[in-house]
């Protein structure tokens, strides 16, 4: 689902993007626009589709794919918390994409 708006690289040039009213995040800068921390938690707010994200962008809610087997998972605020299994995936293989 990811690389039909964000491209196979996650750079904002999947097939799609070029349709949407705003272009798609790069995916691979998301570390070097926070200051050089991969912003975990908000990532994943975004993929999930926290109502407090709403109004920040176009990208669908995909909690409903999320669904299923969790795991413990620290997101980088000291606090492991149950978190689907696929959200935690989806984070560590965009944490992959970062440049320096």
């Amino acid at each position: 689902y990811c690389a039909g708006c964000h491209g196979l690289s996650g750079k904002g040039d999947g097939e799609m993007a070029g349709e949407l009213a705003k272009k798609p995040a790069d995916l691979t800068l998301l570390s070097r626009r926070n200051k050089g921390s991969f912003p975990t938690t908000r990532v994943m707010a975004q993929i999930w589709g926290y109502a407090g994200m709403k109004g920040q962008g176009i990208m669908p809610n995909f909690a409903p794919l999320m669904e299923g087997e969790t795991v413990p998972y620290d997101g980088g605020d000291g606090i492991e918390t149950p978190t689907p299994v696929r959200l935690v995936a989806i984070a560590e293989y965009l944490k992959t994409l970062q440049v320096k």
